[in-house]
């Protein structure tokens, strides 16, 4: 058991006939690959392409999310939540007296909020140095998430295989748009890939600490709770420490802002989803399944000649009634389908810690797809689910086909190429101008408005649920259908 988990781990102790089976595994290797050229070909590119989508990937991160971020004065929902903190800190003001002044909309954050940014705001001094600071923040959250997940799951993968990894993350559109508005997205991926890195440890100390991190993410930004609940069904313990956690930042906050930071953000827990439902689910940018459907209700037309934040469809109430009635029975029945198909098996030393990543990465992109409102920000979590599907297919667990699939919802999703190019290989454009339902519209944001990236998410969703179901039933994949996982394997020199 203990030389599976290092296998897994990336642990450096092997005896001699582990050594001389490995020689003689790549040695076959080596003879299949003579054999096939098309391996060859795909053993030849891959290095190239994760080369190549690395360079791109910094350059587009350099000017997207810090030369734009630092430049452009864009605080996106944090600016309005954090004014309440700087009245505070800085004039005395009441927390709960500035609170009540502001939008449902520009309150939607927990007391974690608050936690982190204080030290922030008395560095800042004043809003352009806290903004800027944030903004810091946000990149160490990126890069601390980007570092947990290759330590954890790809730190004994080929190196085209990581290089693969960080070339995605650098050009995930999600992360990008997050960056440079400096919104809590990042800090709440952060606070998932701890809960991972912690409960996928051989350590059983850390594992029991695993629900800490996820809890405060729930605590900043409500979108993580179902992250919680699958820790709560692989750990009690988990997630009784989590939940004291969180009690414990919720009687922080109730101390240093009085109750609206504290034990009250659970009493203003029910406005905020119900601003979610209405009107935001009806924004021009919503790509959940409601906003979806929603727009085929609409026929995806916005009405021409009103100011941008006016930009709501217009949908009739029965219908509306109708459709959500249907995505909520739809929703409930797929999460007691997961709960009791996917989340229930028995535990399996070498396929554990990738089942409990499988777990992560459903959870992260079933909370977009079935939320009243989701947009780009809220698919930052969802490149969780992308290195699930790239770990799985080296342990040969993805078939062609869903391979295939995946890439198109890593553009769907992703966007890790540059708008412009996205919009018009796309063909959304032209689309768009042929049917002129959004005429005022950019055309980089004509693939939001017409729910691409929400369809990628509900494909990638279909393709996560498909594999984690094979792992957990330990049912290997057709032996008709060609894997990606050999091929991948085989670039390790």
């Amino acid at each position: 058991m203990r030389r599976a988990e290092e296998r897994f781990y990336g642990g450096e102790r092997r005896s001699v006939s582990e050594m001389s089976q490995q020689r003689t595994d790549d040695m076959a290797e080596v003879a299949i690959s003579e054999a096939k050229p098309s391996v060859g070909t795909l053993s030849s590119l891959l290095p190239k392409l994760a080369v190549t989508l690395a360079v791109a990937g910094v350059a587009r991160y350099l000017y997207s999310a810090v030369y734009q971020a630092v430049i452009n004065e864009a605080w996106g929902d944090v600016r309005g939540q954090s004014y309440a903190l700087r009245e505070y800190l800085w004039h005395g003001q009441s927390v709960a007296e500035t609170m009540s002044q502001l939008q449902v909309s520009q309150m939607r954050y927990g007391p974690v909020f608050f936690l982190v940014t204080h030290p922030l705001a008395l560095l800042g001094g004043n809003d352009r140095a806290l903004e800027l600071l944030l903004l810091g923040f946000a990149h160490l959250c990126f890069w601390l998430t980007v570092y947990l997940i290759d330590r954890r799951f790809l730190s004994s993968s080929p190196w085209p295989v990581r290089l693969l990894f960080v070339g995605v993350a650098l050009n995930y559109t999600p992360i990008l748009v997050t960056l440079a508005t400096k919104t809590l997205d990042m800090w709440e991926m952060m606070f998932i890939a701890m809960g991972l890195y912690l409960l996928a440890s051989p350590s059983s100390w850390q594992r029991r600490v695993a629900g800490v991190p996820v809890m405060l993410g729930v605590f900043a930004k409500m979108m993580p709770v179902l992250v919680f609940a699958f820790v709560v069904t692989r750990s009690r313990i988990a997630g009784a420490i989590g939940l004291f956690a969180g009690a414990i930042a919720l009687t922080m906050g109730h101390l240093l802002y009085g109750p609206v930071m504290g034990w009250g953000f659970l009493l203003r827990v029910p406005d905020i989803i119900n601003n979610r439902t209405f009107p935001e689910a009806l924004w021009w940018p919503n790509s959940s399944l409601r906003g979806i459907v929603y727009k085929i209700l609409n026929g995806f037309h916005l009405p021409a000649g009103l100011p941008r934040p006016e930009w709501y469809l217009a949908v009739d109430p029965e219908s509306m009634a109708v459709a959500n009635a249907g995505l909520v029975i739809l929703s409930v029945a797929v999460l007691v389908f997961v709960g009791l198909k996917l989340w229930r098996w028995q535990p399996l030393t070498e396929l554990e810690p990738i089942r409990l990543l499988g777990g992560f990465a459903l959870a992260v992109v079933l909370v977009p797809v079935f939320a009243p409102f989701s947009t780009e920000q809220y698919y930052v979590s969802s490149l969780i689910a992308f290195v699930f599907l790239l770990r799985c297919a080296q342990l040969g667990h993805v078939s062609r086909t869903e391979g295939y699939l995946a890439l198109v919802a890593l553009f769907l999703v992703g966007g890790i190429l540059p708008r412009t190019v996205f919009v018009l290989l796309s063909g959304t454009w032209l689309l768009n101008m042929m049917v002129q339902s959004a005429p005022d519209l950019m055309p980089i944001e004509v693939h939001l408005f017409y729910g691409l990236p929400g369809m990628g998410l509900l494909i990638l969703t279909v393709i996560v649920m498909r594999v984690q179901w094979r792992l957990v039933q330990k049912t290997p994949v057709k032996p008709t259908v060609a894997a990606v996982g050999p091929r991948l394997n085989r670039l390790k020199v």
